[in-house]
């Protein structure tokens, strides 16, 4: 099965089992605060009506009463400034919807809500929504279920180069490029990197390199060369050599044994 298909069916379980507790709101209220991710409820205008332990927990927050009531999906100027506004509004018209990578302003949640504590610089996350439909089919509400993917940690020079390496991964790596970009010489910026990251940036991006790598050779649905192909990458070039090297596999023997 596809990665597609895959989040889709986890995304259909997940929306078949809030919708099928609806009518039953202290059951509701139970599945909300037993799961493990961040999860944020809003009524059929936008407006945040439910948070569960887990969100209050990632935003370092003691009081639901931050949000619930005060937050408007629809006026947040982020929401635009990300470019999702359409994709918010398909599922408050009862599409499911699945964003991945959104970047959690946390200069903004700081400030707005006051949040204290918060030991990371940036977090990302992949967020998985859907309605809830009352008994004339309408939307209820929609449930915004929220996995972090990727928390950055460290100097801020860091943090940007990760980000940046992580975003252009399909890319060819020029050492020279991130540097620039986070405002360093090539020297200082290899140097820091490898003090708070025990590698080099190139291995660092090597280890990225090969890590979506595995993710695609164990998609069925695509050939080796495919999904070589897709990491933006030649399969007959120097990377089926360092794949082998880095994982003591040949691309086959891996997918072999992945799949």
């Amino acid at each position: 099965m596809s990665d597609g298909n895959s989040v889709v069916t986890q995304q259909s379980h997940m929306q078949q089992t809030f919708q099928a507790s609806f009518d039953n709101e202290g059951l509701f209220g139970r599945i909300i605060d037993l799961f493990p991710y961040p999860i944020q409820i809003y009524d059929a205008n936008g407006t945040s009506v439910w948070v569960n332990q887990a969100l209050l927990n990632s935003h370092n927050l003691k009081d639901p009463s931050l949000i619930v009531g005060k937050y408007n999906v629809f006026n947040d100027p982020l929401v635009v400034k990300y470019g999702i506004i359409e994709d918010i509004k398909r599922v408050f018209k009862g599409d499911p919807i699945q964003l991945n990578n959104i970047k959690l302003p946390m200069d903004e949640l700081i400030e707005f809500y006051g949040i204290e504590g918060i030991d990371f610089d940036a977090l990302y996350q992949d967020i998985t929504a859907f309605p809830i439909l009352d008994n004339q089919r309408k939307v209820k509400y929609v449930v915004a279920m929220m996995i972090e993917k990727k928390i950055y940690r460290g100097k801020t020079e860091i943090v940007k180069a990760k980000e940046y390496i992580d975003l252009n991964w399909k890319e060819p790596f020029d050492i020279n490029d991130v540097a620039q970009r986070v405002g360093l010489s090539k020297s200082h910026f290899t140097r820091l990197f490898k003090k708070h990251e025990s590698c080099t940036p190139h291995d660092y991006y090597t280890k990225l390199k090969i890590e979506k790598i595995k993710e695609k050779l164990s998609d069925k649905s695509l050939s080796i060369s495919q999904a070589f192909s897709v990491c933006g990458i030649d399969y007959n070039g120097h990377y089926a050599k360092v794949f082998k090297t880095k994982t003591k596999l040949t691309p086959s023997e891996f997918r072999n044994m992945n799949t």
